[in-house]
């Protein structure tokens, strides 16, 4: 009997990740011979699990937090969407090498709610960079705040937007009607990346990248203000689908990710 083909996400930490559910009951119910795992590692470590990982049978990976840059780079070959963002969150196997791919401007994009004209990302890793990518394609004006000043004043020049030092950007929120979340902070449904939202216009949006919990400190925090909210699992299931791309050439079952993530997330919610 053949051996599955393997799939997997890789980062740290991961035991929030949903990936490998709406992945694996995906092949399952299509009838695919093929696994998808879920494995941590740190910083440093892509190169070297990619050397082996194509002999082990692996031919794609989601990447996410704190691995984005690095697989890019790790990579054989990338895609212009990953060069121009500088982060890859797919990678796949074509036979030969690994390529890779970002699925996360695309994702982040098609679910954004309309009239959106000038945004704060909070964070400027990986995640940040798709979304300041996706933003600035409609020319919209962008501003960037991250913990790491340097860290932000780098993703700042590279798109050509608007750096806020990390102590001002409750200030910021005052000029945008929409904040992007793109930090790990909510994800074990503890903390904000925010601490208030005085000031802010009545048609501000706020958006959590942080799919699980649901409603992070973040969202309940928009939402206690009367303002639109949305999370993170839109785009995980939008991301997920596109995944599919690169790996076997055809989109994934977004309607089927979107059912499962909203089954899954409300049964922990209970």
């Amino acid at each position: 009997m053949t051996a599955p083909v393997r799939f997997a996400v890789i980062g740290r930490p991961l035991a929030h990740s949903l990936s490998a559910l709406i992945h694996q009951e995906a092949f399952r119910r299509l009838g695919m011979p093929a696994t998808y795992e879920r494995i941590e590692m740190d910083p440093g470590s892509v190169a070297a699990f990619l050397d082996r990982a194509a002999r082990e049978g692996f031919r794609g990976l989601n990447v996410t937090i704190p691995l984005k840059e690095e697989a890019l780079g790790a990579a054989r070959t990338v895609s212009a969407e990953a060069r121009d963002i500088g982060a890859a969150n797919v990678l796949s196997f074509d036979g030969e090498a690994w390529r890779a791919h970002n699925t996360d401007a695309r994702a982040f994009r098609s679910t954004l709610p309309k009239g959106i004209e000038a945004a704060l990302v909070l964070g400027a890793g990986g995640a940040g960079r798709a979304c300041i990518f996706a933003l600035c394609q409609d020319r919209r004006r962008v501003f960037v705040s991250a913990r790491s000043t340097a860290r932000a004043r780098r993703v700042a020049a590279a798109f050509g937007v608007e750096m806020v030092p990390w102590e001002d950007r409750h200030a910021a929120v005052r000029d945008v009607d929409l904040v992007v979340n793109a930090t790990p902070v909510g994800t074990h449904g503890e903390g904000s990346p925010l601490d208030t939202l005085e000031g802010a216009t009545e048609r501000l949006v706020l958006y959590d990248l942080v799919y699980r919990p649901p409603v992070t400190p973040f969202l309940a925090m928009g939402a206690a203000g009367g303002f639109e909210t949305v999370g993170g699992a839109a785009m995980l299931a939008a991301q997920a689908a596109l995944s599919w791309g690169p790996w076997f050439g055809v989109t994934g079952p977004k309607a089927f990710f979107e059912a499962r993530l909203r089954r899954q997330l409300k049964t922990e919610g209970e």
